[in-house]
């Protein structure tokens, strides 16, 4: 087994909308892990794990950029 780290990083206006995309890709990563959908498991990624999301403010101030830097993993499968 390799466990596969990927990085997403989402970008907002504010804060609410900063949360409500990293909600909506965390939704969409875990309703496609194994058993709820044919395309993790035909590629043989299993045990869908997010590891860690941190807010970033890009610049100091209050009209900024907001982002949400999120790391997931999963377990490739590979053959014996």
């Amino acid at each position: 087994q390799v466990r596969i780290p990927i990085e997403i990083r989402v970008w907002a206006r504010t804060e609410k909308e900063r949360e409500e995309l990293g909600q909506q890709v965390y939704d969409r990563l875990r309703s496609n892990q194994f058993g709820s959908s044919g395309v993790t498991t035909t590629a043989n990624l299993h045990d869908f794990s997010l590891e860690s999301a941190v807010p970033v403010d890009e610049e100091a101030g209050e009209d900024v950029v907001k982002s949400l830097v999120m790391q997931f993993s999963w377990f490739f499968i590979t053959a014996s």
